[in-house]
């Protein structure tokens, strides 16, 4: 039976008090890669509608170069089925050279209907890449703000936990040795607090009543007390 004081008490719990905030800014410190990773995919989505909708206008372009080049090749042609007209010798080459002629600037017509089409939609496209541009330099600047922020937030965390597992240490010292060991043993074994208040009988760490004479003797601080439900050490807490 290992015999204890109030300040000693006071020791355990205000140690198990800085271990609750050392979890907590652990478990936040554990949550900042998570965190940057998300606002880097939500970055390089805004990243790939820009690539997307610049690909698409290169496609327009693309194709209308092709009509371009296609309407272009059969200017010679046209060129080429008149000189032949004035040259023909029978109505038959007559005919079959003017429906040449009105085949090839059938095509063309087509090709500049297609061509006029496609300026449209490269009009459209040029818009749309103008707008993910704008959404993504801003979605950049924003995302780049709250990057900043939670590696700032991390700085602190880390900054905190220093500070915290100080405190943690030189608290550690002034309690007794064998109580701290105690302390330790059960907080490798339970999940949640090591220590818990005990009001009005019930323990707060299982919420389950424990005996009516161990009720006595914990308020007399004189000896360490474990729940005999939960094993946690217990203490004595004047119910308000």
């Amino acid at each position: 039976m290992i015999s204890i004081t109030k300040a000693q008490l006071d020791n355990l719990v205000q140690l198990q008090k800085i271990g609750d905030k050392i979890n907590t800014t652990i478990g936040m410190l554990d949550t900042i890669g998570t965190r940057l990773e998300s606002l880097e995919v939500e970055l390089a989505l805004y990243e790939k509608k820009v690539e997307d909708e610049k690909k698409i206008l290169q496609e327009f372009k693309r194709q209308y170069r092709s009509f371009e080049s296609d309407l272009q090749a059969k200017q010679p042609q046209i060129i080429k089925s008149k000189e032949k007209l004035r040259s023909v010798k029978t109505n038959k080459e007559y005919n079959s050279t003017l429906k040449e002629i009105d085949k090839l600037k059938e095509q063309n017509s087509l090709l500049e209907d297609e061509m006029l089409n496609l300026l449209d939609r490269i009009d459209e496209a040029d818009k749309a890449v103008l707008k993910s541009q704008e959404e993504y330099s801003q979605t950049k600047s924003d995302i780049t703000t709250r990057m900043n922020a939670v590696s700032l937030e991390e700085q602190d965390g880390k900054n905190e936990l220093t500070r915290l597992n100080k405190n943690c240490s030189a608290l550690e010292t002034k309690i007794n040795k064998d109580l701290l060991i105690k302390f330790k043993l059960v907080k490798e074994k339970i999940t949640g607090p090591s220590i818990s208040p005990v009001i009005n009988a019930v323990c707060q760490g299982c919420h389950l009543n424990i005996p009516p004479q161990m009720y006595i003797e914990l308020q007399r601080i004189e000896n360490l007390k474990f729940c005999p439900n939960c094993q946690r050490m217990i203490y004595w807490v004047e119910p308000q």
